[in-house]
């Protein structure tokens, strides 16, 4: 259950979970999500992005992911 509004940043398969990336969106106290991202473009034009997930107390998951930006 979604008690914020947020906007959905990126889906993330680990396994056989999927994760959906929201940016400011706490779940429901059964399983809690916290997200934080920045966002910046280098001079090679990658997008640069860094997330933070945590399920619950017990299991946090990190992620980061380099996005090369098209010429188009």
């Amino acid at each position: 259950m979604i008690t914020d509004d947020g906007r959905l940043l990126a889906n993330y398969n680990l396994g056989v979970h999927v994760y959906d990336i929201f940016s400011g969106v706490r779940l429901d106290s059964e399983d809690v999500l916290k997200t934080s991202s920045n966002f910046r473009w280098d001079s090679e034009d990658v997008l640069k992005t860094s997330s933070y997930v945590r399920r619950d107390s017990e299991d946090l998951l990190k992620t980061s992911s380099n996005l090369r930006r098209d010429s188009e």
